[in-house]
C-alpha cells in the first residue's frame, strides 16, 4: 500500500498498528477494506458507508495538510526507513519528519523534567563526549533532562533528533517552538509516528519512548524517580537489548529523588549495564564508545528454544503469584478497616481505599519493572494485563463488600 491507503487505515483504526500492518499484507487496499470491514461485522461492529466515506475525508485532508506544512513521509519497508527500528516491537507504518534524518550510530540521553542543580554540567560534559565520537544525540524535546541535551547538542555543534510524542503539527510544550526550529536549522531533525489529527494523550509519551531508545544503540537515563516516564524508556532500552549507560551519583546526589531511579538500576542487575563514576572524563568513555562493551556483566543468556518457553512460563507463574499475594495483602487491609463485623453496617472507607489504591499501582510498576529486568524477554504489556486482571477481581470484591456481602467479596480475590 502507498502512503495514502496506509493513511487511511490509520485514521480508520485509529491508529492500531497491529491492524495497519495486517491490512498492507493484503493484495491491495480494497481487499485489506473488505478484510478488515467483515473481521469488524462478525465482532459485532458495523462500520457504515457514510463514515468510510468521512474517513477517508479526513485522511486525504490531514495528508495534503502535512504535505503543506513541508512533512515527509517514511514508510516502513522503504530504504530510507530506520533499520533499527524495523527490529524493535510494534515499529511505526510511517514515520512523519522534519528536517534530516541522519544514518549512523545514535545515544539516546533522556531524564526527568524537574532536573536538579547539577543536571546541566553533567548533560554538557556528556554530550560534548558523545558528539567528539560522532554520536547523533537522541531525546524527546521536553523540559529538563531533554531540554538540556537538545540545546548542548546545538551549542557543541552535535546532530540532535528529538521524538516527539504527538504530531508534528505542534511541539509540546509550546515554549520549546523556538528550540524545535533551531534543531531543524542546525541540520537537526524532528520525528513522530503520529499523523495530524491523532491525539493518543498519555499513551503517545510511552509510545514516543520505545522510539527513542530503538533509535540508538546506547541508552542514558541521567536523572529519574523509581515510577518515573523515563523508567519506560529504561524497559524499552532493556527489552530491545540496548546498552544502558548510567552514571553512579556522587555524595551531594545520591540523596535527591533525581537520583533515586538512577541507584535503582545501578542495584539491580541487568547484563549490558554500563557504569561510569561521577567524576567521568572522556577517557572512562573511550572503549565503552568504540566496542560497545558493557563492563558489568550478569545473568548467562538463555540460547534453546524450549528452556527459554519454559524459563519464561516460570517466570510469568511467579509474578502472577506476586501479584496475588499483594492484592491478597491489600484486601485484608481494606478489608480489617471497612468490615468490623457481619452485622455492622459496612461503609467502606473511600479516602483510605483510594490512597491504598495509588500505593498499590505504583508497587505494581515495580515489580513489573524487576520482572523485566531479571528477564527481558517479558512484555510489559502482558505483565500490566495481569495486574489490570486481578485489580479488577479487588475491585468486584470491594463493590460486594458495599452490598454487605463480605463472604462473598472473599471468594472474589
Amino acid at each position: 500500500m502507498n502512503v495514502q491507503d496506509i493513511l487511511f487505515f490509520t485514521y480508520l483504526t485509529g491508529y492500531n498498528i497491529k491492524e495497519i500492518f495486517q491490512a498492507n499484507q493484503s493484495a491491495s487496499a480494497e481487499i485489506a477494506l473488505e478484510i478488515y470491514l467483515r473481521n469488524k461485522h462478525n465482532a459485532g461492529l458495523i462500520i457504515t458507508d457514510s463514515q468510510l466515506t468521512s474517513i477517508r475525508k479526513v485522511s486525504t485532508e490531514r495528508y495534503e495538510e502535512m504535505r503543506f506544512q513541508g512533512i515527509d513521509f517514511i514508510v516502513y519497508g522503504s530504504g530510507n526507513y530506520p533499520a533499527a527500528l524495523k527490529a524493535i516491537s510494534s515499529s511505526p507504518p510511517i514515520l512523519y519528519k522534519k528536517g534530516t534524518l541522519k544514518k549512523g550510530p545514535n545515544v539516546a540521553i533522556v531524564g526527568t523534567r524537574d532536573a536538579s542543580a547539577y543536571a546541566a554540567e553533567t548533560v554538557r560534559k556528556i554530550v560534548q563526549i558523545f558528539s567528539d565520537y560522532h554520536y547523533g544525540l537522541v531525546s524527546g524535546l521536553a523540559y529538563g533532562i531533554d531540554k538540556l541535551v537538545h540545546e548542548y547538542s546545538l551549542n557543541a555543534g552535535a546532530y540532535t533528533l528529538a521524538v516527539l510524542p504527538n504530531a508534528l503539527d505542534h511541539v509540546y510544550p509550546k515554549e520549546h517552538f523556538h528550540l524545535a526550529n533551531e534543531i531543524i536549522q542546525s541540520g537537526g531533525c524532528l520525528i513522530s509516528e503520529i499523523p495530524f489529527g491523532i491525539n493518543l494523550g498519555k499513551k503517545g509519551f510511552v509510545q514516543r519512548n520505545r522510539l527513542q531508545s530503538g533509535l540508538s544503540s546506547i541508552v542514558v537515563p541521567l536523572e529519574m524517580g523509581v515510577n518515573s516516564g523515563t523508567m519506560h524508556t529504561v524497559q524499552f532500552a532493556i527489552q530491545q537489548k540496548k546498552t544502558l549507560l548510567v552514571i553512579r551519583p556522587g555524595k551531594l546526589k545520591r540523596d535527591l529523588a533525581q537520583y533515586q531511579g538512577i541507584g535503582y538500576l545501578i542495584n539491580n542487575a541487568y547484563e549490558k549495564l554500563h557504569i561510569i563514576e561521577d567524576a567521568f572524563t572522556k577517557k572512562d568513555f573511550a572503549d565503552f564508545v568504540k566496542n560497545g562493551q558493557p563492563v558489568v556483566m550478569y545473568n548467562a543468556e538463555v540460547t534453546d528454544e524450549l528452556e527459554l518457553h519454559n524459563k519464561k512460563k516460570e517466570v510469568l507463574s511467579e509474578f502472577c503469584n506476586t501479584i496475588k499475594a499483594k492484592v491478597e495483602y491489600l484486601w485484608d487491609e481494606i478489608h480489617n478497616v471497612n468490615a468490623p463485623g457481619l452485622n455492622d453496617t459496612i461503609k467502606v472507607d473511600v479516602p483510605f481505599f483510594d490512597d491504598k489504591m495509588e500505593e498499590m499501582k505504583m508497587k505494581f510498576q515495580q515489580v513489573i519493572f524487576n520482572f523485566i529486568f531479571q528477564f527481558p524477554i517479558l512484555n510489559r504489556k502482558e505483565l500490566e494485563k495481569i495486574v489490570k486482571r486481578d485489580l479488577k477481581k479487588l475491585n468486584a470484591a470491594i463493590l460486594k463488600l458495599k452490598k454487605k456481602n463480605p463472604q462473598d467479596a472473599q471468594a472474589d480475590i
